[in-house]
């Protein structure tokens, strides 16, 4: 990684580092570990559910109509956006899809998307489905497998997921993503 100070300077050499595996957070983390200028943001406590990963910075755009529009940036550059209304937030890279992302997870939340308790736990879900058929946002889904060690391409029973929960106890997106988790009763 390099850095300079200004575009008519040149550029000088912050750390080598050899990536040998890849996965949702692998620029972040490697940053966060070797740049000793960067530090990992300070936000406020009722910001911590609209921000998607705690190496972001987290910033209100605008309040139209009750939502809340918040832009995550990693060291000045947008990573995604995040709308909010009610305590529930949809997260997308697109901000033009946020309002129809939360509209369509809350339509679902209020049609299916909360199993009934007795649901078996042998029921089998993937990212697609909860995604699609749930309307859970994309970023929160991978901020929850990353936490917890899960391959966002595998399909996992209800009681996979229980387990890895209870083996793995607190992780950030179980708080983050709390009111989805409950409604999978994973919690």
């Amino acid at each position: 990684m390099t850095r300079h100070p200004n575009r008519y300077m040149p550029a000088k050499t912050v750390f080598r580092k050899q990536i040998t595996t890849f996965h949702r957070t692998w620029l972040e983390k490697t940053i966060c570990d070797n740049d000793p200028q960067f530090r990992i943001p300070k936000i406020q406590k009722d910001l911590k559910d609209v921000q998607a990963m705690r190496y972001y910075e987290v910033e209100h755009i605008r309040t139209i109509l009750g939502c809340e529009i918040f832009r995550n940036s990693f060291m000045g550059q947008t990573v995604e956006y995040c709308i909010r209304k009610d305590g529930l937030t949809y997260h997308d890279r697109n901000m033009e899809r946020l309002a129809s992302g939360l509209q369509y997870k809350i339509r679902q939340l209020k049609e299916q998307a909360v199993l009934p308790k007795g649901t078996d736990d042998s029921m089998e879900i993937n990212a697609e489905t909860v995604h699609r058929n749930m309307g859970y946002c994309l970023i929160g889904i991978e901020a929850f497998a990353e936490d917890y060690g899960l391959d966002i391409a595998r399909t996992y029973t209800l009681k996979e997921l229980k387990d890895v929960i209870h083996e793995q106890g607190y992780k950030p997106s179980l708080e983050k993503y709390k009111k989805e988790v409950q409604h999978l009763n994973l919690i």
